[in-house]
């Protein structure tokens, strides 16, 4: 929750913006808080299919048709009240995702404590020359 807000927040003041100079430390804080929420809402799905025992595509499958609804949805409505409205339907979006997500409950931690010991299993990966070699793909291009 605290999240979203910060989002709602951040997005209010990045849509209305004139500055290039704050606009770019503006959007680096926003997506910040922003870019988490999609493996957030993945741990809280594997969460409950280990409670429940459901099917993981079918949570992917009806985000997805969702996803594809509301694109297009608010694709014909920008069509009809113009791009320059964008900010206020995606807050508008993001105050029903807000309101909606009250009732979602928290999972519980696991109750493992954190061993630091764990990280060595990670680093073979560094010596692996195919991992090396594809880090510089994820550099966006520039130009």
């Amino acid at each position: 929750m605290i999240q979203m807000t910060a989002t709602l927040v951040l997005s209010l003041l990045l849509f209305n913006l004139h500055s290039f100079y704050l606009l770019v430390p503006t959007a680096f804080v926003f997506y910040a808080f922003f870019l988490p929420t999609f493996p957030l809402i993945d741990c809280l799905i594997l969460a409950r299919i280990k409670e429940t025992g459901e099917s993981f595509g079918s949570y992917r499958l009806w985000g997805s048709v969702g996803f594809a609804v509301t694109a297009l949805s608010v694709g014909a409505l920008l069509a009809v009240i113009g791009i320059d409205r964008v900010g206020l339907i995606y807050q508008g979006l993001l105050i029903i995702s807000l309101l909606l997500s009250i009732p979602v409950l928290d999972t519980p931690p696991s109750g493992r404590a954190f061993n630091p010991g764990q990280l060595k299993n990670s680093l073979p990966i560094g010596k692996s020359s195919e991992y090396l070699f594809s880090l510089p793909s994820l550099i966006p291009q520039i130009g």
